[in-house]
């Protein structure tokens, strides 16, 4: 779907990284952050807030800031041979995850679950997860949630192993859930 025209009245916001909100009566200035949150400007004047923007582009981009940002979110890969369960979670989500087509809310759901990965197994290697811990982890699921979970797992234990991080692969021997008639 193509972006929404700007409104008229608005286009000397264009390249300020600035979104205007009007609402009963009173106009409302927010600042698009790199990472895409808003910040609200104090100003309620127009130039004000326009000034502010400005100033926030010319400190954000020479400071290197943003970049330190993004630099911060790179992952490094495990030196081990048998990482953290967390670890590999954090390079199949920087590296495989972005490869694949997904929608936002597709996106969204695989993150979350990785989330409960992190959660359910915080220390364990990625060594350890053996078929035993991964139907036991399916177990507390619905016959649908336990496919999309088990379809995530066996991605991310083919991951680790075409990466050398997993010599087994738990997913193989577990057997699909059918849901009762």
């Amino acid at each position: 779907m193509a972006p929404k025209r700007r409104d008229p009245r608005n286009s000397d916001l264009t390249g300020t990284n600035i979104k205007h909100h009007r609402r009963g009566g009173k106009d409302y200035y927010y600042y698009i952050m790199p990472d895409g949150s808003k910040e609200p400007l104090i100003h309620d004047d127009r130039e004000g807030s326009i000034q502010v923007a400005i100033a926030l582009n010319n400190e954000l981009r020479p400071s290197g800031r943003v970049v330190e940002k993004i630099l911060a979110r790179a992952v490094e890969a495990p030196k081990s041979k048998d990482p953290h369960l967390v670890e590999v979670l954090a390079l199949f989500e920087a590296e495989w995850l972005p490869e694949q087509k997904y929608s936002k809310a597709s996106l969204a759901q695989r993150k979350i679950k990785i989330n409960q990965y992190r959660e359910h197994w915080p220390h364990a290697r990625i060594s350890e997860l053996d078929t035993f811990a991964v139907a036991q982890f399916l177990r507390k699921f619905g016959a649908e949630s336990a496919r999309q979970h088990r379809v995530l797992l066996e991605q991310l234990f083919r991951f680790a192993a075409s990466n050398g991080y997993a010599t087994q692969r738990p997913m193989l021997e577990i057997e699909k859930r059918r849901a009762a008639p």
